[in-house]
């Protein structure tokens, strides 16, 4: 990360946020100790972004029909496919978070691991 974002920028910013579920797994890391993924702390110094990108993620989160891990490997790919580095390793931390394993790129990589709707979903 290019720029300097103080533990108390990030604690700001997402005590505006703390309740929407958009950022339920950033702030399940805080409150574990962690910091929020690159991409958001970077936000953190612009409150007022950090708020209004979590319009976007209304469309995958939360709820749906569709399961959450599910979810998550498909934006996984998406990401690392349009080569958005803050975007990849943001979501490698929230699959690991969600127990989706310790490499979850390797599961994106070796088909013969995922589940039927994995994989079609994936295709």
């Amino acid at each position: 990360m290019r720029v300097t974002v103080t533990e108390a920028d990030i604690r700001c910013a997402f005590e505006i946020v703390k309740d929407d579920p958009c950022f339920a797994e950033s702030v399940a890391a805080m409150r574990a100790g962690r910091r929020p993924g690159e991409m958001l702390q970077a936000m953190s110094l612009r409150p007022e972004l950090l708020a209004g990108f979590s319009k976007p993620g209304e469309g995958f989160y939360p709820g749906g029909i569709v399961e959450r891990d599910l979810k998550e490997l498909v934006i996984l790919e998406s990401s690392r496919s349009n080569a958005c580095q803050f975007c990849t390793g943001f979501h490698i931390v929230i699959a690991r978070m969600m127990g989706i394993g310790d490499d979850p790129l390797l599961l994106l990589d070796e088909p013969q691991r995922q589940t039927e709707g994995q994989r079609l979903a994936l295709e």
